[in-house]
């Protein structure tokens, strides 16, 4: 039995249960925050690019802490740890008994917590081989990419993709179409021809159709042309021309855009 003294050393102080009522608001609110059905299979973007963050430092370092998730993620670490703490609230990382850590506390993964990381980092790492390897993307456009598109890439398409890198590394048929089209893409950045077609849009006559083939221009012009929606297979119609022939007006899936000439000479056409 304790005496009176020992009675009133254990009993927590107003201070800890006004911290400990804290911690228990705080998880509840960040639970009722969560959507019913979140579980680490449908994770938000945020959530899952914290816990792969968690992941890699914890295959090196054994433990993460928000200081250095921030860090590397050149995130706040306010808003840092509250997005590890809903991972904690869905059982993915673990405190280590703790109800609330500080931002240099360390903690691990629950082992739901790494099978999640794992699944995430799977996708991130086969997106990168598709971009890097096969489609020739310079390393921090394939990394960039392949951090956004990670989130939305379901089994299905995962499955995919990894086929096509099996077809393409363990076929002849498949390393040719890579290796051709390697050599397409540098073509394109060295600015040379396909040598696909000639017919660009800019000798088009009124009232003439083509269906695009090739998209020719570089950097602004070509990232304009694309965001109209102008690429391979699309049918454009030549509508009316300025008398000097610039601009050009054309017509192309239901809306009419007018194009400058540089812009017209970059779209490579065929006709029927």
């Amino acid at each position: 039995m304790l005496n009176q003294s020992q009675k009133k050393e254990t009993e927590p102080s107003s201070v800890e249960s006004s911290v400990e009522s804290s911690v228990e608001s705080l998880s509840e609110s960040l639970t009722e925050s969560l959507p019913q059905s979140l579980n680490a299979h449908d994770l938000p973007s945020a959530l899952e690019d914290t816990l792969e963050t968690v992941y890699l430092l914890a295959r090196e370092h054994k433990v993460a802490s928000i200081e250095k998730i921030a860090r590397i993620r050149a995130a706040n670490p306010r808003e840092t740890l509250q997005l590890v703490e809903q991972l904690q609230v869905l059982g993915l990382v673990d405190f280590g008994g703790k109800g609330r850590i500080n931002n240099s506390d360390s903690f691990t993964l629950t082992v739901d917590g790494e099978k999640a990381a794992i699944r995430t980092f799977s996708r991130h790492r086969l997106l990168l081989r598709l971009f890097e390897e096969i489609l020739a993307m310079p390393s921090d456009i394939a990394e960039a990419n392949a951090c956004a598109m990670e989130h939305s890439l379901n089994a299905e398409g995962m499955d995919h993709i990894e086929k096509f890198i099996e077809f393409v590394r363990n076929t002849s048929e498949g390393a040719r179409i890579v290796g051709d089209f390697q050599k397409f893409i540098a073509s394109k950045k060295s600015g040379q021809s396909s040598g696909l077609n000639s017919l660009s849009v800019a000798e088009l006559k009124a009232g003439e159709r083509a269906v695009v083939t090739e998209v020719r221009g570089r950097g602004a012009i070509r990232q304009r042309l694309l965001d109209m929606g102008i690429m391979p297979d699309t049918v454009i119609k030549v509508e009316r021309r300025a008398p000097a022939g610039d601009p050009i007006w054309v017509r192309l899936q239901g809306g009419q855009i007018s194009l400058r000439r540089k812009e017209s000479e970059a779209i490579i056409v065929t006709q029927d």
